[in-house]
């Protein structure tokens, strides 16, 4: 098809937008984005309290239906400063609902995937609803993007993390090493964790 003064009024390559991945992860995790540094301390805390809210919750509903056989809980935040060979660290470390492998592939992972729009969730938050009283959790922190905060930061992540399967029980403890925003994850199998939680180091740069 022509135009009237006989140039094409339509040409092929098409284009579209597409994102440039290094430079919007460099907007996701900077002072663009979140304004301050310190508020991937905020984002630390947040994911932490939302862990421990969620064990309460699964909890709470095994107790409602009987099902429940573990010891009573009660939820913990610690923050933590120092040295680890020669370099700074922050690290935030709770007993909440821990992650497992597919934890860390779906949500942490993947920046704007909240854990609450997670098939398990879902599933499980529809169970919660039709006990008597209902359980209700609502989350407030959101996985993903805020985890690209923590390298505002940090050169390097270390998670430890054990997670509470829906029958209360605690799984395979697993270690998590990234080097940087951009970096695999390196997730290695520990042991069968001895209770569910998380441990989040913030190597500092």
């Amino acid at each position: 098809e022509k135009s009237e003064n006989g140039t094409p009024a339509y040409e092929t390559p098409h284009l579209r937008f597409q994102l440039a991945h290094n430079e919007v992860r460099e907007l996701l995790m900077g002072e663009q984005l979140y304004g301050d540094p310190t508020l991937a301390i905020r984002e630390l805390y947040q994911n932490a309290l939302d862990a421990c809210r969620y064990r309460l919750a699964r909890i709470t509903f095994l107790k409602r239906t009987g099902k429940y056989q573990g010891n009573e809980w009660e939820g913990h935040i610690i923050f933590r400063q120092g040295m680890d060979q020669g370099r700074p660290f922050i690290e935030c470390e709770d007993n909440g609902i821990g992650m497992g492998r597919r934890e860390l592939e779906d949500a942490f992972s993947r920046a704007g995937r909240r854990f609450a729009d997670m098939p398990e969730f879902i599933e499980e938050q529809a169970e919660w609803l039709r006990c008597d009283p209902p359980v209700r959790l609502y989350p407030n922190s959101q996985f993903g993007v805020g985890v690209f905060s923590y390298f505002m930061l940090a050169d390097e992540l270390m998670i430890e993390t054990c997670r509470l399967d829906r029958t209360g029980k605690a799984g395979q403890r697993l270690q998590v090493d990234i080097s940087g925003s951009g970096s695999l994850f390196r997730v290695r199998t520990l042991n069968d964790g001895e209770d569910a939680g998380t441990r989040i180091r913030l190597y500092l740069n």
